[in-house]
């Protein structure tokens, strides 16, 4: 993700509705997300509008007992026209590269943060 702005916020200052750009190397896809806060236990995004087809996902938390906690990460994309004859033309290593940004860095920053010593 190249930039993130806030447009709309709850009662409690969550970001609702963010508008996002987003480096997919073959094109830069800007979409508009509308956030759902389910706390303590999750948090789901949708698009509301933007240049891909539907794009929706979530976060969903699982108490494990014993100071461990279950992350789940959903994401379902779908392509517009142009980006999904774009991906036709893009097999192997630049299609693998994009599944990897959208997929496994979400959850990379989530471990580096549960992961962090707390601050003093």
């Amino acid at each position: 993700m190249q930039r993130a702005e806030a447009l709309e916020y709850d009662a409690r200052g969550h970001p609702l509705l963010v508008k996002t750009q987003i480096d997919a190397i073959v094109a830069s896809v800007t979409v508009w997300l509308r956030f759902d806060y389910l706390e303590p236990t999750a948090m789901r995004w949708t698009r509301e509008r933007g240049d891909l087809k539907s794009l929706s996902g979530a976060w969903q938390l699982e108490d494990r007992g014993g100071g461990r906690t279950r992350a789940t990460y959903s994401l379902e994309i779908g392509l517009n026209r142009t980006l999904g004859l774009l991906r036709k033309g893009v097999r192997g290593p630049a299609e693998t590269k994009v599944r990897e940004l959208l997929t496994n860095r979400p959850v990379e920053g989530l471990k580096r943060e549960a992961e962090r010593p707390p601050e003093r």
